[in-house]
């Protein structure tokens, strides 16, 4: 619940790795759940944008959207964080930043393909 304290913190991190997509979606979610969701679209657009150079997992892609409060595109990079065999949604059934899907058809079918429900 500190958003302030963690965007100032991102925001340092961002400064210190040049604007790794990465801290970049770290930054989006924290803006997001502050309150801000323009300045959270910006930061995804801005990670998207820097993946074609480095490495970004959709999984943390769709962490930043669901920060946001975006059902389907959360669900969507999901599955494209499964097509990539992100080995971060062996967490997604206790990972809290999806708490909010834990009813939604889509994210249970999902906990389902991978055998996590």
């Amino acid at each position: 619940g500190l958003y302030d304290d963690a965007e100032a913190e991102f925001r340092k991190a961002i400064v210190l790795e040049g604007d790794d997509p990465n801290f970049l979606l770290l930054l989006a979610r924290v803006t997001a759940l502050r309150g801000d969701g323009a300045a959270a679209a910006r930061s995804v657009r801005q990670a998207i944008h820097g993946a074609r150079h480095t490495f970004v997992s959709d999984y943390h892609i769709a962490a930043a959207y669901s920060g946001m409060g975006e059902k389907q595109m959360t669900i969507d990079r999901l599955r494209k964080a499964y097509a990539q065999r992100s080995g971060w949604l062996a967490w997604l059934k206790v990972d809290p930043k999806f708490q909010k899907l834990r009813d939604e058809p889509a994210f249970t079918d999902l906990l389902d393909t991978l055998g996590l429900r």
